[in-house]
This record gives structure tokens, C-alpha cells and sequence, in this order.
């Protein structure tokens, strides 16, 4: 049931995002996102909100972290 009701939150929260340019808004879902191995849309998310805001210090290190995760698994990286 868990996994029911956090899907549902990123769902909504993706619905969300199409309507709201509030930079944290999109790091909250890169980061929940994130945690949840969806690694390509978590990256999506942070690089929007640091688009919006490019000095956020906790996005960047977000990003920072997602992406040593995706080389690890040899996963390509919009820095890359």
C-alpha cells in the first residue's frame, strides 16, 4: 500500500509540475524521485529547478550525488 500512495504522490506532484515554476517544488520531486531509482526523470527535475534558480546550493549537491549514482551504473548523465 505504501508504494500505492507514494506513486500516486509523484504522480501527482509530475501534474503539478507543468503548471508550477517554483524551483523547489521541482527539486522536492527530483529528490523523491531520486530515492526511488527514477534516475533520468530525478535528473530532469533538478536541471529545470536549477534553470529556474541556479544558484540553489541543496539542488546542486542533489545533482551532484544522482549523478555519481547514474556513472555507477553506467547510466548516461546530461553531463556526459
Amino acid at each position: 500500500m505504501p508504494m500505492l500512495l507514494l506513486a500516486i504522490f509523484v504522480a501527482r506532484l509530475e501534474d503539478l509540475k507543468a503548471f508550477s515554476p517554483y524551483p523547489a517544488a521541482l527539486m522536492n520531486l527530483g529528490a523523491i524521485l531520486h530515492l526511488n531509482g527514477r534516475l533520468q526523470k530525478a535528473e530532469a527535475n533538478y536541471l529545470r529547478a536549477l534553470q529556474l534558480k541556479p544558484d540553489d546550493i541543496i539542488t546542486q549537491s542533489n545533482l551532484r550525488k544522482l549523478w555519481n549514482i547514474m556513472e555507477k551504473q553506467g547510466l548516461k548523465t546530461s553531463k556526459t
